[in-house]
Formats: structure tokens, sequence, C-alpha cells
């Protein structure tokens, strides 16, 4: 019997083989982890952005700012807005539940990380991106794609999402005139 099949069908003898061994069906041993990899800065076209890989799973975030107006009750922050999209090749799930996972990770990132205020967890000072208070801020979109999910993919996501808001170059304000509205400066300042 293949091993597909035989994982397929007989699940706890398949994984008891493996921790009789004290291996991982990968081969790892129980307390390796995978190779992890982060890069920065990958796409000219987003503020900010993060390709991540945990052994085989590999994540990507892009960030784009946009102006608003801020929210009444935080009338001097700006705010994120993550979205999660797994890729249908990334998956074995159907698309069904690829798109429940993919809306389980965007509420996990806005638990875990966006609505604890916990300054350790957000890489980015929201007050920094205020720009008139009580009038406009910077919105940060954050998109997070999974492309390849082999295991750890709420790890990668976490980790690309993280990195590319640390990543962040907005461009420079500067005022025109008597324009209440800021104008965009070619010059780039990383938060």
């Amino acid at each position: 019997m293949q091993a597909e099949t035989f994982r397929k069908v007989h699940p706890t003898e398949y994984y008891n083989q493996f921790l009789r061994k004290n291996i991982r069906p990968d081969g790892r041993k129980f307390m390796e982890f995978r190779e992890t990899g982060v890069e920065i800065d990958c796409f000219e076209s987003a503020v900010g952005s993060s390709v991540v890989r945990i052994g085989n799973t590999s994540v990507m975030c892009s960030v784009q700012a946009k102006f608003a107006p801020p929210t009444e009750r935080h009338p001097k922050q700006g705010f994120i807005v993550p979205a999660v999209v797994i890729s249908p090749v990334c998956s074995s799930k159907n698309r069904k539940q690829a798109t429940d996972y993919a809306a389980h990770l965007t509420n996990l990132i806005v638990q875990r990380v966006l609505a604890t205020g916990n300054k350790a967890s957000i890489v980015v000072d929201l007050n920094q991106l205020c720009i008139v208070e009580k009038e406009i801020v910077w919105v940060l979109y954050a998109d997070i794609t999974c492309l390849d999910d082999d295991g750890a993919l709420e790890d990668a996501v976490m980790m690309a999402f993280q990195s590319a808001l640390q990543s962040v170059k907005l461009p420079q304000l500067v005022s025109k005139g008597s324009s209440d509205v800021p104008q965009i400066n070619t010059k780039t300042a990383r938060l």
C-alpha cells in the first residue's frame, strides 16, 4: 500500500509508526524546527512586503497605504486591515474549506495582534499613521497570500504580516498652500 493511501486509510497506525521511531513524517526529530526564511521589500509596488518560508510552506504579504478618515474611537490613529487568501493550488483543502480557513487566519491576526494593543505585537505605531488629527490617517491594507501549505501555516502568516509591516515605507507628505489635503512627496520614510 502506498504511504499516502495508508495514511488516509489507517491514520492512527501511520502516525504511530513515526512515534515509535521518534521522528516526524517529514523525517525531522520531534524538537527539530523547519528551516525558516524571511525576505522583506520584495515588491516595488507595495509600501511594505515580505515572503516567508517555513519548510515547504510559503506565504507572501503586500501592504498598500491609502488615506481615510480616522475612527471616532481613535481620532489620532491610523489602522491596519489584514486579509488572508489561500490560493486553490496551495492546499488540498477544497475551496470552501480554504475560504473558511483564510477567514480564521484573518481573525487570528486581528485577535492576537491588532485587538490586543500589545505594543510588542504591533510593529507599527498606529499613532504614526495619523496625518491630520480627527481628519485624515493612513490605512494599511495587508494582503496575505498563502502560496504553499505544508504545515505551520499560522506561524508563516503571522511572520509574513509582521515582517511586511516592519518594512513599511510611507510616502512623505507636504502641505501645498491653502489646501487642507496633504500632497505626496516622492521621497519615502520608514515608520
